[in-house]
């Protein structure tokens, strides 16, 4: 067999099998269950988990292609294994024996309830490679099933005319009996550096060791599993699970000061009684709620009394609510994944990895990202659909599900909105004021109020407790100033720093406390003054320090709408909100690339037009904004591609984006088949005959291209092919990592010395062209001079600038210093930047 050869396993003798699997299910069904219900290769190799964890298995080892094995993947689980009938009940397609109450139990294993149930999760390989093989040891000894699915399709394949949809005859393949010399071999030669655990586990009285070879996933990463087993499956006592030799732990728990709920809590019973009679009213449920506790309900602490309510369809609901100080959102693709909103446990396991809100309607994201919803409901297995990660909508469970996670959402809300108010009240601009100290207060004041004195004769100030009062001042005068009546300061609520920060706050108690500080900070501008007067320097001296801090405030009340965490989160939420939020948040992420933008959301027009300043080379495109309301796809007809086209044709701009959060039709692309959307912008052309004028991008890349720029501040020139490319999401995410990536596996201090060399004839500090040291040297080891090659001397400019020039609009490049010391600096740059480990000589 194909994995014999691929494994180097030993040789088995001729007449060592025992008995047969036997397939006789159109491959095409194989095919469609895989693809489509597994897209992700975690979730993929979950499903061996899930198995090891249904089989009582204490522990699994997952090894993925690096530093144990070379080109498979590989789940060895120590639970009851399979003998020669389960092995051939194990390829029933659909004909699952974990059928009734689904629970098992062993001596020295807590009682657990099963989570598979369907009987095509060992179809999950088809995602990750073209072939699997079990090698189990039970009471029967050492058997050993391998599939070739490339076998299988040509054994399955239904012949052209057949309406029966069967294949012409049953795909068969042997189950082996294997001595235990055999099987040791086969299994250690899986292995190029045998784990510390190999022969421990081998000696287990039973396991079950699933192979994937002939991979078609690159996308394999150890702390991205971690992340995905760490949050979905019950890790407990009695049962581990290793990724690479590293215990997988549940993510859940985050440092950082929290308030804690359970369904326990006096006060969150009576507010979710309140709030489950309200919905009831209403009609959206029946029935009435009741709360109890229990041991034993907790398997990961099973001798916890735990508190829990009882719904009418939903059962027994227990779990855990954190209401965090600090936010948990994060952004960018993190291996660490989410740790907020709400995580649905069914039978310890989690349904809903990707999906933070389930059924809960949009909400405040101040209070969402920083609280945690764990909810224990195993009733909702009936309710799971095959992928077990979505729930059917149309059934009582999911209404109740619905009310309960108003509810608990709404407890934390509020409680969040008190804890807001209470500071706010407790805090005051005044309060903030070293009101007590001579140098930073007292001194500086007095010399402002010596200077207040010759124009008023109403100087009353309370040096303990000032008065601060907002007001608009008007836009050209600064931000706080002594007040009229001489007892406090006013704030200037129009300064241009003051009102976009007042604007980023919002009005609620969170964004009231934020301003308090950012009035406090207007007083100690005004103190300032007041030191510089203090310290006898001369008033036209005074002027123009203070008109030149007053000056970067302003500068700065631009940069502050373009902070990038925060734009980001802005650009998610607001693709959400309707098309004109959007386009105002699309608006604000390109001009902190350094774009010019601005929204003309006018009918018949475009939504925002880009001009990208950089000299001969600058180009001006439209992007239209497409929001939605839920988080389903943008289906081909909403994208609205040829009035996107229309738009831009309208102000001669030279290419236009449709931007959504999500594009329908990328979830599960077929093979060799280019979606409808990307063939409608690649027909789309202008008036002078130029085709693919209008591309797609989606919200998360836009976000990753701001980090990118952020970090590397990129010529605008040199993304403009970001937005032109006609791609998939996939495609234009891996496009734009590239540029974060610009030194990864790159020999950067070779380029050093070979720009040192070519302008030591011009002298040290001159520069010689990017494009002749490109054709000289790295022609055919990066094709691409400009997205490949360029954004490599860009790196090197943002990393040790001074001491590499570069000349942006001719790309010409030099250096000041000599190529070790512009390396040291490249190197001490690494960490603040975020650049990831860097190999070569350069290192």
């Amino acid at each position: 067999m194909a994995m014999q050869d691929t494994n180097s396993s030993a040789k088995l003798s001729a007449d060592s099998s025992v008995d047969e699997v036997s397939l006789d299910i159109d491959y095409a069904i194989i095919e469609h269950f895989s693809s489509h219900l597994y897209g992700s290769p975690n979730k993929a190799i979950e499903e061996l988990v899930t198995n090891g964890f249904d089989a009582l298995a204490r522990s699994v080892r997952v090894y993925l292609p690096g530093r144990f094995i070379d080109n498979h993947v590989v789940v060895w689980d120590n639970g009851e294994s399979m003998n020669t009938a389960r092995l051939k009940g194990l390829w029933h397609i659909a004909n699952s024996p974990k059928v009734g109450e689904r629970i098992a139990t062993k001596p020295g294993v807590v009682t657990r309830k099963i989570i598979g149930k369907f009987g095509i999760g060992k179809l999950a390989s088809y995602t990750v490679g073209d072939a699997i093989a079990h090698l189990c040891k039970s009471e029967d000894g050492f058997r050993l099933v391998e599939i070739d699915y490339r076998v299988v399709k040509d054994k399955l394949k239904v012949p052209d005319g057949d309406r029966t949809g069967r294949p012409a005859s049953a795909f068969t393949t042997p189950i082996k009996s294997l001595t235990e010399l055999e099987a040791r071999q086969y299994a250690e030669k899986l292995f190029v550096t045998k784990p510390d655990s190999f022969d421990k586990f081998f000696d287990s009285d039973t396991w079950t060791l699933a192979v994937i070879s002939h991979l078609k996933r690159k996308d394999l990463h150890p702390a991205r599993l971690r992340y995905v087993l760490g949050n979905s499956m019950p890790i407990r006592p009695d049962f581990g699970i290793f990724v690479e030799e590293e215990p997988v732990v549940a993510r859940l728990d985050r440092t950082g000061n929290f308030k804690r709920w359970n369904f326990g809590d006096d006060g969150f019973k009576q507010d979710l009684l309140q709030k489950w009679n309200e919905s009831k009213s209403k009609g959206d449920v029946s029935g009435d709620i009741s709360f109890d506790n229990k041991v034993g309900i907790d398997p990961k602490n099973p001798q916890a009394n735990v508190a829990f309510v009882t719904l009418p369809n939903l059962g027994q609901v227990w779990g855990d609510i954190r209401l965090y100080e600090d936010s948990l959102y994060h952004t960018g693709d993190d291996a660490e994944g989410r740790s907020h909103g709400f995580f649905i446990m069914v039978r310890s396991r989690l349904i809903n990895p990707m999906d933070d809100k389930m059924f809960l309607n949009e909400p405040s994201f101040g209070t969402f990202y920083r609280s945690q919803f764990v909810l224990n409901i195993d009733a909702l297995d009936a309710d799971l659909l095959a992928d077990r990660e979505r729930l059917r909508r149309d059934t009582s469970k999911a209404d109740e599900l619905t009310v309960l996670q108003r509810a608990v959402y709404q407890l934390v809300r509020t409680q969040f909105n008190a804890d807001v108010q209470e500071k706010a009240k407790n805090a005051s601009p005044s309060s903030r004021l070293p009101v007590f100290s001579r140098e930073q207060f007292i001194e500086p004041l007095m010399a402002l109020l010596a200077r207040k004195a010759a124009t008023s004769n109403q100087m009353s100030f309370d040096f303990r407790t000032p008065q601060v009062t907002p007001q608009s001042a008007g836009i050209d005068e600064p931000m706080a100033a002594l007040s009229q009546d001489g007892k406090g300061f006013t704030v200037n609520t129009a300064h241009p720093f003051v009102k976009a920060l007042e604007q980023r706050a919002g009005t609620g108690g969170r964004g009231a406390e934020i301003m308090r500080e950012i009035h406090t900070l207007a007083i100690y501008e005004e103190l300032f003054k007041g030191f510089l007067y203090e310290i006898n320097l001369p008033d036209e001296k005074v002027d123009a320090i203070v008109t030149w801090r007053d000056s970067m405030y302003r500068n700065l009340a631009e940069v502050s709408r373009s902070d990038a965490e925060q734009l980001m989160v802005e650009l998610k939420e607001s693709s959400y909100q309707g098309d004109k939020v959007f386009e105002g948040a699309i608006v604000s992420v390109l001009k902190a690339m350094g774009f010019v933008a601005e929204r003309d959301g006018a009918s018949g027009k475009k939504d925002i037009a880009l001009l990208a300043p950089c000299g001969e080379k600058s180009y001006k495109f439209t992007f239209e904004a497409k929001g939605k309301k839920d988080d389903a796809g943008l289906p081909n007809d909403d994208a609205e591609i040829s009035n996107a086209n229309a738009h831009r044709n309208a102000v001669n701009a030279e290419h236009s984006v449709v931007v959504t959060r999500r594009f329908a039709g990328f979830d599960r692309p077929r093979a060799n088949e280019v979606p409808t959307i990307l063939q409608e912008c690649r027909v789309q052309h202008s008036d002078d005959g130029r085709q693919g004028v209008v591309s797609i991008m989606q919200v998360d890349a836009l976000n990753y291209l701001l980090k990118v720029m952020t970090d590397y501040h990129y010529p605008l020139d040199l993304v403009k092919e970001v937005f032109t490319t006609i791609e998939t999401p996939v495609e234009k995410m891996a496009r734009i990592k590239q540029f974060d990536e610009p030194l990864h596996g790159f020999d950067f201090l070779e380029l050093l010395n070979r720009i040192w060399e070519e302008q030591k004839e011009l002298g040290v500090g001159e520069v010689v062209s990017c494009l002749s040291i490109w054709q000289k040297y790295y022609r055919s080891t990066l094709p691409d001079y400009k997205e490949l090659f360029q954004s490599k001397i860009n790196a090197l400019y943002i990393l040790a600038s001074p001491y590499v020039i570069l000349e942006p609009t001719t790309w010409n490049v030099g250096l000041r210093q000599s190529p070790e010391r512009v390396a040291t600096r490249i190197r001490e740059s690494f960490a603040p930047v975020g650049v990831i480990a860097i190999t070569g000589t350069g290192t």
